[in-house]
């Protein structure tokens, strides 16, 4: 192997397709075969340029990365969190956040560190690809794993496209902290509750799974378009409301028809559009909680009366990432429910290097639900 063909973000708007040199590993590094890489929601707004912090150009995207050991050196090991020892060939994925683990946030908050280290050393899929080792993005033939990285190897009953799903379902953690709230004070999410899920893609779906295999009694989910709603309602959604039928009074009207008049329990914002979170805090009841984890990246304001957020006396949960760990709860949880959930159902199109534009071009018109990346 002389050289590494990877679809590179020279810009805003500008990808090519580069190669570059096959590097060496070092005792604590290891190397991997992409066999599959998400093509993500904060992908499709790194392309656009549309994001709140600075980024390196040039860069390679994607960060929802599943791959095959290719080289791995022997110190390398103690990166993987749920085997003692890889093989080449074994199948594993990657936690893209590489935390410094000194500072404030990496001590005391080990559990948020991931989304709140001062120091992060590299987020894989938001490098820049500049300086040798140059790979690290799953939108690449082979990926560089630093010293310091969560790797963990995967189940042997998942396949890569199912595998791959592990990162937007550990996207979806803050309803596991809403989960927490409930343990100790009765707030957040409980049994049976009623939760609103608004966004009909694939981090809205997974919620709804989320939601479901932790015990929610109804969901409602709020999205477009219909075939995705539709593939929603195999993963535990009881009710759906098309945004492209229904007017923003009717749907709340709706929701509150389906609640006893007192509206949801829980709402989770997957849309990652900004009114979603005003008509959150419309559907919510009082005393409810909103859970929001669509804006990984700015992409607007919205206007709303925070007088909503003091009458409801409403819970909001921030999701900017997730603990490392998630990885682990999560394999298990797609693996536990494989043969009850049609995951495989969520993959919609798969792309070359060579047509990752034409793939986020169907994902901005809502025509993918996920779509991967196959080097």
């Amino acid at each position: 192997m002389s050289y590494v063909k990877a679809a590179v973000l020279l810009e805003p708007n500008k990808l090519e397709i580069q190669k570059f040199p096959y590097p060496n590993i070092s005792n604590e590094s290891m190397i991997i075969k992409i066999k599959y890489c998400g093509i993500c929601g904060t992908d499709k707004h790194v392309y656009s340029g549309r994001v709140p912090w600075e980024l390196k150009y040039p860069l390679i995207l994607g960060h929802e990365i599943v791959g095959e050991v290719y080289e791995v050196g022997e110190g390398a090991n103690k990166m993987v969190v749920n085997s003692k020892k890889l093989e080449i060939g074994d199948l594993i994925t990657i936690v893209p956040g590489v935390r410094c683990g000194k500072c404030w946030f990496c001590r005391h908050l080990p559990h948020r560190a991931a989304a709140l280290c001062e120091n992060v050393k590299l987020v894989y899929g938001l490098a820049s690809c500049a300086e040798p080792p140059h790979l690290f993005g799953g939108w690449s033939e082979f990926i560089y794993i630093v010293p310091g990285s969560w790797v963990y190897k995967i189940p042997s009953i998942l396949p890569p496209e199912i595998a791959v799903l592990v990162e937007p379902l550990a996207s979806t953690n803050g309803i596991d902290r809403a989960l927490s709230l409930h343990s100790f004070t009765k707030e957040g999410f409980g049994p049976m509750d009623t939760v609103v899920i608004q966004g009909s893609g694939p981090i809205g779906i997974l919620a709804a799974f989320r939601a479901k295999v932790y015990g929610a009694g109804r969901i409602i989910m709020i999205g477009a378009p219909d075939f995705r709603l539709k593939l929603a309602e195999k993963f535990g959604v009881d009710y759906t409301i098309n945004i492209e039928d229904v007017k923003l009074e009717d749907r709340i009207k709706e929701v509150y028809r389906l609640t006893e008049n007192r509206g949801a329990d829980v709402v989770v914002e997957c849309a990652g559009v900004p009114d979603a979170f005003k008509e959150a805090l419309k559907l919510v009841r009082r005393g409810g909680t909103v859970v929001e984890l669509g804006h990984f990246t700015s992409v607007g304001t919205t206007d709303f009366d925070p007088w909503w957020i003091v009458y409801k006396d409403v819970i909001i949960i921030g999701q900017m990432g997730y603990p490392p760990t998630q990885f682990d709860k999560d394999l298990t949880l797609l693996s536990k429910y494989i043969d009850i959930f049609p995951f495989k159902e969520l993959i919609t199109h798969k792309f070359k290097l060579e047509h990752i534009e034409r793939g986020l071009h169907l994902l901005s018109q809502y025509k993918t639900v996920k779509a991967l990346v196959e080097p």
